[in-house]
């Protein structure tokens, strides 16, 4: 078996997660309604088992504000126990 150095496997771990973050957000918000940015090591392709996910959510207007349980509420089905708000 191959031996996967530490930054190939952060690169897949990152990958996966992004997926599922992604469709977490497609499945609730349209294109024109919000805008979703990530930075840390998320950004940076280098998310470890213990990192934590930063996240920025934009939104077009109040209208949208009604969707964001739905949209952390996604997030808990898909990182059981990891995920924290910050409100601004």
């Amino acid at each position: 078996m191959e031996k996967i150095d530490g930054s190939t496997n952060s690169f897949f771990l990152t990958n996966a997660l992004k997926k599922r973050i992604v469709r977490c957000f497609n499945n609730i918000f349209k294109k024109e309604e919000a805008f979703l940015l990530c930075w840390g090591s998320l950004s940076r392709y280098e998310i470890g088992p213990f990192s934590d996910i930063d996240l920025i959510l934009i939104l077009k207007d109040k209208a949208s504000y009604r969707k964001i349980d739905n949209f952390l509420s996604c997030l808990h089905s898909k990182f059981k126990n990891r995920v924290d708000l910050l409100e601004a």
